[in-house]
């Protein structure tokens, strides 16, 4: 979508409007339920709607300055620095031995794939960067809200997307 229409802030911005609109029209025809939407709820939810708008923001960047390839290794890296923000952050015990063996397979294929590169762009690689830490970060914070505020999983697809979108 992002090479035949390469807007990524309007792109992400339907994406946003679909997603809200989805929620809500099935929630008025009673196919699910949603938390409703409250302004307090709504203030408290505010970063978490940032963060998701530059998580996917960074995302269509990178797909629009890079091949997939390159999306997809710094995808799989999301998970250690995601590991290690819910042990810092959010007090959760430490991966095991066994996951830790895992991530660091991981990394370590993403290593040699960007030294071989051959289509190494600085522009791309900002962006790759730019997302890594985004979703990283999403991914955490988002923890971190689902686990305070209490909204369900429909409601923090409403308020995630219809914040995101404004």
């Amino acid at each position: 979508a992002v090479v035949k229409f390469p807007y990524p802030g309007a792109l992400t911005a339907l994406q946003y409007f679909t997603s809200a609109m989805g929620d809500l029209v099935c929630g008025w025809l009673k196919l699910l339920e949603h938390d409703s939407l409250d302004l307090l709820t709504m203030w408290r939810f505010l970063p978490a709607a940032v963060i998701f708008y530059l998580s996917l923001f960074t995302n269509s960047e990178l797909l629009l300055h890079a091949n997939v390839d390159t999306f997809i290794v710094f995808r799989s890296v999301v998970p250690i620095f995601v590991a290690i923000g819910e042990t810092l952050f959010l007090h959760q015990p430490w991966p095991s031995i066994r996951t830790w063996a895992s991530l660091a397979t991981i990394f370590g294929g993403s290593v040699i794939y960007v030294l071989t590169d051959y289509q190494f762009t600085v522009t791309a690689y900002s962006w790759a960067l730019a997302y890594l830490v985004s979703m990283s970060i999403d991914f955490v914070y988002i923890k971190h809200v689902v686990m305070t505020i209490g909204l369900n999983t429909w409601g923090l697809v409403l308020y995630n997307n219809l914040e995101a979108l404004l």
